[in-house]
């Protein structure tokens, strides 16, 4: 069983969560960045593609 250290370093704690918070933020605009690049290539670029014959 592991013992529990009552010492604990607060501010490289604090520091790793901004790190990983800020981490994940910019996976999520990158991720969002694709989607909207996607949209615009399936919706403006290959518009004729997908539109019905008259």
């Amino acid at each position: 069983m592991k013992l529990q250290n009552s010492f604990r370093d607060y501010t490289a704690e604090s520091a790793l969560f901004v790190r990983r918070a800020l981490v994940a933020f910019l996976g999520i605009l990158l991720l969002t960045g694709v989607l909207i690049a996607n949209l615009y290539n399936l919706q403006i670029v290959r518009f004729t593609d997908y539109q019905t014959p008259l």
